[in-house]
């Protein structure tokens, strides 16, 4: 038996990350107009974070079939990043479904808070940054993995860089540079 959300925790689910995909490489827009003016498109899903049953991908078996049906087990996703995460649960673990869940969020209260409209050149930029990231901190978590490395971010005017400094002279350093204006190509 699968816990299913209700239609009000999926049209919760929605309006919190204001209708859009909560992957920050995707933000789809999940929701239209219709061609006729009475109606809508939908193309979003709300899907469990933790599985809705027990066959069912990254399922944990002590939640209740309440918490498995509440909103915190849910993330609001377009149907290609829907079934992304339930077709590779390896890659889409529960910290990132939940990182990105909160992440949409934010980025979601800082758009009804007309944050990123009053500048739109940096509202460019933050977005595709917000998007990079998830990619940068893999990179990081594999570099920490493979060897012991130190890491500073430094954010500047127009430049943010991510420098690893190694403890041994053995390996090379690793520096990576990206410029806020390439950001926003």
């Amino acid at each position: 038996m699968r816990d299913e959300f209700t239609n009000a925790t999926k049209e919760e689910l929605a309006n919190r990350v204001g209708f859009r995909c909560s992957n920050p490489a995707c933000r789809q827009p999940t929701r239209g107009p219709q061609s006729d003016s009475s109606g809508i498109v939908n193309i979003g899903v709300a899907a469990h974070i933790t599985a809705a049953s027990p066959d069912g991908p990254r399922y944990e078996p002590t939640l209740t079939a309440e918490q498995r049906r509440s909103a915190e087990n849910g993330i609001w996703l377009c149907q290609t990043d829907g079934k992304l995460v339930d077709s590779d649960s390896v890659r889409y673990t529960l910290e990132s479904l939940r990182a990105w869940k909160v992440a949409a969020e934010q980025v979601a209260a800082r758009e009804l808070e007309q944050r990123l409209h009053r500048n739109p050149e940096v509202a460019t930029v933050l977005q595709r940054m917000e998007r990079l990231m998830p990619a940068l901190l893999a990179e990081m978590r594999q570099d920490l993995i493979g060897s012991p490395l130190r890491r500073e971010v430094v954010l500047l005017k127009r430049v943010w860089g991510y420098w690893a400094k190694v403890m041994s002279s053995s390996i090379t350093t690793k520096i990576i540079m990206i410029s806020m204006t390439s950001c926003t190509s």
